[in-house]
Parts: structure tokens; sequence; C-alpha cells
């Protein structure tokens, strides 16, 4: 939906308003910036179009407030910012456009990235904050570089136990992102998908992380990791779990403080959110339980807030008709006394 409907403070479309003030009482610190890059440019002949239509629906599905695309964003984010304060930037970019891309060989098959346009494409985004007045200090060099919809190939071959790539490759973003955007910009390193264990086409975390050269590793001093609370497995979340994966967490953090970075890890939770099923409500408060309880987690980013019709993890329904009830847990969270500890059950 539009930055003004969804965002800034002030009027809003009809319907828009309540929900759009619903989000805002979660009280937000930070704002994940996710910029598709194959959308802004598809072609190599022009630069980023940073107005590009977007009809502003959940996947063609109503109501549907459109917008002229990031810039329109981080206007809306800075208005937000000088309002209530908070609403600190996260950039997180994803998908490459073919042209930008080399072909390689592996499991699954696919392209990789070529650091000269990956690198104007940075500039021309960092740019563009300047221009709006948006601060933009953190950055996420890519997301999920260890899911196969996000970066390919993982593997040499399509056995579990070859040889991961991905790590290999992601290092190429990470030094490419610090020289360009220097060191006034804190990288948020990681941002993995939630596989516990190694696949046939996707990466585990602690064999990603263990897989970075130390330079990578120890570029940015936060570590970003994807946890989706519920059972089972999902194609897009990774492996779920109902408490927050807190065996997960300490495998990572043995796996990042074997690097003998000079700073240990932060570790922020940059997306999550509870597939709605049964009991999502509590499911999800006992995840930001979890990560309240560890001393290296700072902070926990809810993936969106109007849901995604092929993704359900949101807070309220796409049609903008209710809540979901995993946002009575956030809610909760929000509005707590951290000096009074953790909030009662909310569910």
């Amino acid at each position: 939906m539009a930055p003004r409907d969804a965002i800034a403070p002030g009027r809003a479309r009809p319907g828009f308003r309540r929900w759009r003030d619903r989000a805002a009482e979660l009280r937000p610190r930070y704002f994940r910036l996710l910029v598709d890059w194959s959308n802004v440019q598809p072609s190599g002949r022009r630069p980023p179009d940073w107005r590009r239509y977007r009809d502003g629906c959940a996947r063609g599905r109503r109501p549907c407030a459109p917008h002229r695309g990031l810039g329109a964003v981080l206007r809306a984010v800075g208005r937000r910012q000088r309002a209530d304060g908070g609403w600190e930037v996260v950039v997180s970019p994803y998908f490459a456009p073919r042209w930008a891309t080399v072909a390689r060989r592996g499991c699954p098959s696919g392209r990789r990235i070529r650091i000269r346009p990956y690198r104007r494409f940075l500039r021309s985004l960092a740019a563009l904050g300047r221009r709006e007045g948006v601060p933009l200090r953190l950055w996420s060099p890519w997301n999920e570089p260890n899911h196969p919809a996000f970066l390919r190939p993982q593997r040499t071959s399509c056995a579990r136990d070859s040889r991961s790539v991905a790590a290999a490759a992601y290092a190429d973003l990470v030094r490419a992102a610090q020289a360009e955007l220097g060191p006034d910009v804190q990288l948020l390193v990681g941002e993995l998908a939630g596989y516990r264990h190694p696949r046939r086409t996707a990466t585990g975390v602690v064999e990603f992380v263990r897989g970075l050269p130390k330079d990578v590793a120890c570029a940015g001093s936060i570590f970003g990791q994807h946890m989706y609370v519920g059972t089972g497995r999902s194609r897009l979340g990774g492996d779920l779990r109902e408490s927050g994966q807190p065996e997960l967490l300490a495998a990572l953090q043995r796996a990042l403080d074997a690097h003998g970075c000079p700073t240990q890890h932060r570790i922020w939770i940059t997306e999550t959110g509870a597939f709605p099923r049964a009991r999502a409500c509590e499911r999800m408060h006992a995840a930001l339980t979890t990560w309240a309880r560890d001393p290296r987690v700072d902070a926990a980013f809810q993936y969106t807030v109007r849901e995604d019709p092929v993704f359900r993890t949101g807070l309220v329904t796409e049609r903008f008709d209710r809540t979901r009830p995993a946002y009575a847990a956030w809610r909760a969270w929000a509005a707590r006394d951290p000096s009074a500890g953790e909030p009662v059950d909310p569910c």
C-alpha cells in the first residue's frame, strides 16, 4: 500500500488509517527496507528507477493504494521519524537482475552477481537516501545468501554433503559493500534463512558461518538471523520452531565466536512471524521471550504487517479486516516497561 497510508502520520485513505495506527502502536525502533534490485533496474542501460510505479496491492489483491516507489517510501519513513522517533532504516537488497549476473555451474544452477553493477546499485540507493533526507546507516549486503531463491548456486552438486559455495559468493558482496559505502555505514552481516541443517539446495546456518572468511565474518558486529515460528518446515521460511530456536542460536553464536573477531557479535532476528495455525499468539510470545532472555539478542523484526497471500505470517489480514492473533504478543512486548521484566501472557 502507499507509504503515506502505511507509514507516515496524518491523512490516509479510508480503510487504511486504522491499520497504519495499529502498526505504529508497536513502536518500532527499526524499519527494514527490502529493495528488489530487479524491479527498480530491469535493464543495465538505465539507472535504477526509484519512482517506479507500484500498485500497492497484496499480490494483486485489494485494497490497493498505488505509489511511486522507494523514494515515496523513504519520504514517508522520514515523516514518521520526525513525528515519533525510531524507525531507523535497515537496508536489505535482494533479487539481482539477470543482466547484472553471470552463469555459474553448481546446484541449483544459477548466476552470480557481478560486482561492478552491484556497487553502482548501492551507490545509487545511498544517494537516494541523501536526497530524501533519511540517513541510511545500517546495510545488509544481501538477503538470505544461504537460500537458493536469493543466491545460487549454493553447492557444487546436488548432494547434501557437497561443498557449499554460497559463503564465498556472499563474501564478494560484503567486501564490495564495505568498499562502496565506506566507514560511516554499519554492515549487518548474515541475514540467513533459518536452516538448522544443510540441505541439497541450501546451506545450513552453521555451515555457512564456518565457511565465511574471517574478514567477512568480522565485517560487522551485528549478525542477522531469520527465524519463523510454527512447526515443521516452510519452503520460504526455513525450519520452524515454536519457541525461538534457542539451540540454533547457541550453535550460531559458537560458530561466530570461532572466528575470533575483535568484537563479539550481537544477534538481530531480522525476519520472523508466526504462521497462522493454532496457537500462533502463544508461539510468537514464547519466541519473543526466548530472544529477550538471550543476552546477545538485541532486536526482532516482524516480517510484514499486512499479510502476504503466499507467505501468511502477517499481523493484519491481507484484506485489512482484522488482526492476526500474533499481533497481541507483539503489542504486549511493545507496551511493556523493560524495568518490570517480561509482560504477562497476552494470549
